[in-house]
């Protein structure tokens, strides 16, 4: 997406977008991967209905 308006002239390339010395955010430590979320639902109506 990002190339086509660097080709057509709309964006300079990358190395011109960035900051000569860009943040870096030390992060103290790397969680867990995997898992499971529930309960989310998505319907088509604003009314709530309890689950079932």
């Amino acid at each position: 997406m990002l190339r086509e308006r660097v080709e057509a002239g709309e964006l300079p390339p990358v190395d011109e977008r960035l900051p000569d010395e860009p943040l870096v955010v030390d992060v103290p430590e790397v969680g867990e991967y995997g898992g499971s979320i529930g309960g989310g639902r998505v319907v088509q109506s604003d009314e709530w209905r309890p689950s079932r």
